[in-house]
């Protein structure tokens, strides 16, 4: 089942077709979905995916799906992009460990979608 992943404005950034990787529009694996949580390729944890929310470290909300529950106000949901061509998803590393204690806050996060991916997987 896709999943397609919208920003605070309401724009769709990323997607997940199998609920595990996740793509951007322009067809880069960027992630992927373990359980409750979201992970770079490298294994780094990038935030949790609850109720059908992303949320970075600080439990504000970076992304929302169709079956996002609670948070804060969601935005119109705009059009989705074409999607290119998918690219073969690196191999995936050793899931590094994720944050003990996991916060669920009503807020939007001070990221946005693109940050979300850059920031985090460029430490």
């Amino acid at each position: 089942m896709e999943k397609t992943f919208y920003d605070r404005s309401g724009m769709p950034v990323v997607y997940s077709e199998a609920g595990m990787h996740i793509h951007a529009y322009s067809g880069h694996a960027i992630g992927h979905i373990h359980e409750d949580s979201i992970y770079d390729y490298s294994g780094k944890h990038l935030g949790w995916f609850i109720d059908g929310w992303v949320r970075d470290h600080s439990g504000r909300c970076v992304f929302f799906t169709d079956e996002a529950t609670g948070g804060p106000v969601i935005p119109l949901k705009g059009k989705q992009p074409a999607k290119v061509v998918k690219q073969i998803p690196p191999a995936k590393g050793v899931r590094k460990a994720k944050p003990r204690e996991r916060k669920e806050l009503p807020f939007w996060s001070a990221l946005t979608g693109v940050q979300f991916f850059e920031w985090y997987c460029s430490l």
